[in-house]
């Protein structure tokens, strides 16, 4: 995929470069909440909150997607042409989404290498 290049301010394709942009800042912010909010689960939440089988099966479900999210992104920070502050509040946000994976990956080798 090669670089897009981001014609002159002002113009329509700038807008729609903004518009695609804080569509994928909302993304990443939605999701890390998301996947923050199952690896924190605990049994003062909700009742499938404190079913470890429960929040295993939905972090399954959205993970793949979520990767895929994460990959968008960093594509769109590598290629896109948007400006160093947009370019850096995505790297920003994609750090803590990967961060939020990262650490869902920790929690799940806990469970499984937990006595029964």
């Amino acid at each position: 995929m090669g670089k897009v290049r981001r014609p002159a301010n002002g113009t329509a394709g700038s807008a729609a470069l903004d518009k695609q942009a804080a569509g994928l800042l909302g993304l990443l912010t939605e999701y890390t909440e998301k996947v923050n909010h199952l690896r924190s689960a605990s049994p003062g939440g909700p009742a499938w909150a404190s079913d470890p089988r429960v929040t295993e099966f939905l972090f399954r479900k959205l993970q793949p997607v979520v990767r895929e999210l994460a990959q968008y992104a960093s594509q769109q920070i590598e290629y896109a042409d948007h400006d160093e502050l947009t370019r850096l509040e995505l790297r920003l946000r994609l750090a803590e989404l990967e961060a939020g994976l990262a650490a869902y990956e920790q929690v799940r080798r806990m469970r499984s290498s937990a006595p029964a």
